[in-house]
């Protein structure tokens, strides 16, 4: 599991939209949110077919992992944003208007 893009947007929670490689399996729309306890990974989502709010599209069964990944995609948001390198990741930042946002 590796890092394959971070496109940083700093708005309301939003932090950044992050694309992550899978051994070859390329995932996008991971997002990089703020809350009241910090920053957390949140899971790829569509809005629901009736409309009414948002669902994951994608899951990850191993509490483990999930918590790897969140580990990684926050050490590099934040090495990323102290010392303004990329450490070989394509890192962008984002111009979205929040009708952009997927939520």
């Amino acid at each position: 599991m590796k890092i394959s893009r971070i496109n940083k947007y700093n708005s309301g929670k939003l932090r950044a939209f992050v694309d992550m490689d899978f051994d070859g399996l390329i995932v996008k729309g991971f997002k990089l949110m703020e809350s009241i306890n910090g920053l957390f990974v949140s899971m790829p989502s569509q809005k629901k077919r009736d409309g009414e709010g948002y669902e994951n599209t994608c899951y990850m069964s191993d509490r483990e992992q999930k918590d790897e990944l969140d580990r990684m995609v926050i050490a590099q948001y934040q090495a990323d944003s102290d010392d303004g390198q990329h450490h070989g990741h394509s890192v962008q930042e984002a111009v979205l208007d929040d009708e952009d946002l997927p939520f």
